[in-house]
């Protein structure tokens, strides 16, 4: 565990596929107080946030309740008590070719049993080397990222190995190691040399652990402002897609905070926002509840109060018109 994580360093660390939470809680204990654990919960899409929400409501009125998803799971974990250095991340994977948006560079990145879930089913459109590439971007130099995975046959094709839950361990590898990573050592405590990789993996499969490095040499930009550019924005609002009927209105705070309004839309959303590594400003929903947590990322704004600016929101939408006005 001291691999991992330690509770003494103040550590960041990302969780990314949590699941049903179980290492999710044992990391939280690991970071400890001074740390703090961002469980990743991936979406293949934008919209998947909104689809997800209706079909459990959907299923609650037709009296058939689905599993809780992983967000919510993630998300009472946050809200426990003992947890409070748990804040989840729940965001899409193919925003700007590639997306592992955190408000922060992470001291590791750990996964189980779901390196392969990136690559197929409701992720198969998922650009994987865009994604370890902004997650390589995201560590801190000589940052971990940490694997165990269900080990696949060699050759055993990323379609072949999801329905099993497996990962050909050669295929992974090179992945990692294109995005700019080391390899930087391995553990064969779970593995298990009696099981023939054909069937679906338990916790008695064989599995391997894997960890990668980023080197500590490696030069990668980060693109968050050195000074605070929102400060211009506090007490006036931040307008975008003007004149259309999805135009927003975004009113900033000192403290991180917003709210946003849209145009003819009596329905706010609140939350917090940040810049990611590469210069991406983003907002953590938090109000309504059915969009807590949730990520939305867009291009870097405009500077100036005033200044008037076209950018793409990086999902294929097109471009957006943005200008600030003064309230005051």
């Amino acid at each position: 565990s001291s691999d991992v994580c330690s509770s003494d360093l103040g550590q960041v660390v990302v969780d990314l596929v949590p699941g049903d939470g179980y290492y999710t809680r044992l990391l939280a204990k690991l970071v400890g107080p001074k740390g703090t654990l961002y469980p990743f919960v991936p979406l293949a899409e934008v919209g998947d946030a909104g689809k997800l929400r209706k079909a459990e409501s959907d299923g609650a009125k037709a009296g058939k309740p689905l599993p809780r998803s992983a967000v919510d799971i993630a998300l009472n974990i946050q809200n426990t008590e003992e947890y409070r250095n748990v804040t989840v991340l729940w965001e899409p994977l193919n925003q700007y070719g590639g997306q592992f948006s955190l408000p922060v560079q992470a001291d590791v990145v750990f996964t189980a049993n779901a390196y392969h879930m990136i690559h197929v089913g409701d992720y198969a459109k998922t650009n994987v080397n865009g994604v370890l590439s902004m997650m390589f971007r995201s560590l801190k130099p000589g940052g971990t990222f940490i694997v165990l995975e269900g080990a696949a046959a060699p050759g055993t094709s990323w379609a072949a190995s999801d329905p099993l839950g497996r990962s050909d361990a050669n295929a992974l590898k090179a992945e990692v190691l294109a995005a700019g990573f080391i390899f930087d050592g391995e553990s064969k405590i779970f593995a298990n040399a009696s099981d023939d990789h054909t069937k679906a993996a338990d916790d008695q499969s064989d599995r391997f652990l894997y960890r990668f490095k980023k080197p500590a040499n490696a030069k990668t930009a980060d693109k968050r402002p050195a000074k605070d550019f929102m400060k211009n924005y506090y007490g006036n609002t931040y307008v975008y897609n003007i004149g259309a009927a999805t135009e927003r209105h975004h009113f900033y705070h000192p403290d991180g905070t917003y709210q946003e309004f849209g145009k003819g839309d009596p329905q706010m959303q609140a939350g917090t926002d940040y810049w990611d590594v590469d210069g991406h400003n983003c907002q953590i929903h938090q109000f309504p509840v059915e969009q807590r947590a949730f990520i939305v990322c867009h291009g870097i704004i405009a500077h100036d109060l005033g200044e008037k600016t076209t950018q793409d929101n990086g999902t294929g939408a097109g471009a957006l018109d943005r200008k600030s006005t003064r309230l005051n």
